[in-house]
């Protein structure tokens, strides 16, 4: 058992959350949980995100230094862990039940994990897009934006993940979980059943067009 499990359970019994390990099976891919959120079932993967070797390398090089740099492309690393746990969500799920990804980071703070990577995970790279004046190249307009590439939902894809969650310590010492609602997912996670097993609840504020946004938290909790 890992880490990111063994604390995802503690969550789990200090909030009264009925859970059921899924039993792993040769040759197949499944998830790690079956919670019950009230009355709806769902379906957890729980991950977590170990130090690269290169930030083992400056750790090490730098134990002489007052401060070693460590650089960390950690929506990147959110990004392949989705890819590694959408198809064990789906095929337990059947596209029928709640689904949520359970990210927990076990670098000790390296990888520079916030709330904020999970934005850019899911929806794409913060992006600021500059218009020039084709004479005198001044700036005359700056649209704050999602890049095309590296996002992992959207209206045509991976909309069975209802959510992506930040499992985190609290002052104490304790599990805690912020939620990420996935608004285009076909199976949304009720606000009130996140509220049982999250601390934290957030969504993307609706918008016209595809400006950058910051986290809304949900006043359900």
């Amino acid at each position: 058992m890992t880490l990111s499990e063994k604390l995802f359970e503690q969550l789990c019994n200090s909030r009264q959350i009925r859970f059921e390990p899924i039993l792993r099976v040769s040759g197949q891919q499944t998830a790690d949980y079956r919670i019950w959120l009230a009355d709806a079932e769902t379906i957890v993967e729980v991950k977590q995100i170990e130090r690269s070797e290169h930030e083992i390398k400056l750790i090490a090089s730098g134990e002489d230094e007052e401060s070693p740099a460590v650089i960390s492309d950690i929506q990147t690393r959110i990004r392949n862990k989705f890819d590694k746990a959408k198809t064990q969500l789906k095929s337990l799920s059947g596209g029928k039940l709640h689904t949520i990804l359970v990210i927990y980071d076990n670098t000790s703070g390296l990888s520079g994990m916030d709330n904020e990577a999970f934005m850019n995970a899911m929806h794409g790279d913060e992006v600021i897009e500059l218009t020039l004046e084709r004479k005198t190249r001044k700036v005359v307009r700056t649209v704050h934006t999602y890049g095309s590439k590296n996002r992992k939902v959207g209206q045509n894809h991976n909309r069975t993940v209802s959510a992506l969650g930040r499992l985190l310590l609290n002052e104490s010492g304790h599990p805690m979980l912020f939620l990420f609602h996935n608004e285009f997912s076909t199976n949304s996670l009720p606000m009130e059943a996140g509220s049982l097993i999250a601390a934290k609840q957030f969504v993307r504020p609706p918008s016209q067009d595809n400006g950058y946004r910051q986290w809304t938290e949900t006043s359900d909790r």
